[in-house]
């Protein structure tokens, strides 16, 4: 209970019940003051932020934040970004072709690189994450792999110098996967970093 907005509650309810409103009088009293609240307002700024993150995430949109805080989707035309002029987020749309086609073409011309966030393992787009591994590197591509987990999370994790032996795929509709040299299972696309040169 915020014991301030309670007294300031019972002030406005006193000093309407001086007037001799009825109910509805106070009430409005009440909404006049900023006083009454719906539920979804009532909760912190913190809580209504993550209610809207989960409801992007119930609706099954597979977001990420950019390294210049916006937030956004690798195949929609709506992100967030932050005004600068209004000095508040705003909802943004792309202004050009907005089709589900065009955008994984910008997607598959995107260049590869660590400064680009790696793919989000969204299962929709699996098909699309692996062709577009394929349509950058062949098979035989000189590639570190990480079976365990990437050096990133675990430093002492096992990493592979070695190359692919198969195209990418998508493995039971969950994860892009290609085959590696010298390792006996399928490895993750998260997992797998081109190597520059090639050179074992």
């Amino acid at each position: 209970m915020n014991a301030r907005r309670v007294s300031a509650a019972a002030g406005v309810v006193c000093a309407a019940q001086k007037q001799r409103n009825t109910a509805t009088g106070i009430a409005a009293a009440l909404e006049a003051a900023g006083l009454l609240q719906s539920p979804e307002s009532a909760a912190s700024p913190w809580e209504r932020a993550v209610a809207g993150l989960n409801a992007l995430v119930d609706a099954g949109v597979a977001f990420h934040v950019e390294p210049d805080g916006h937030i956004s989707a690798p195949f929609s035309d709506e992100h967030i970004e932050w005004d600068l002029k209004a000095k508040r987020w705003v909802l943004t749309r792309d202004e050009d072709d907005d089709s589900y086609e065009a955008a994984v073409a910008r997607y598959l011309a995107t260049p590869y690189t660590d400064d680009v966030p790696r793919p989000i393992p969204d299962t929709e787009h699996l098909a699309v994450v692996a062709a577009r591994w394929n349509s950058l590197y062949s098979v035989g591509t000189p590639v570190y792999a990480y079976p365990g987990c990437r050096p990133e999370d675990d430093p002492k994790g096992e990493r592979l110098v070695t190359r692919t032996t198969t195209a990418a795929s998508v493995l039971g509709g969950h994860t892009a996967v290609v085959w590696v040299d010298g390792h006996s299972a399928c490895i993750n696309l998260t997992h797998v970093d081109p190597r520059p040169g090639g050179a074992l």
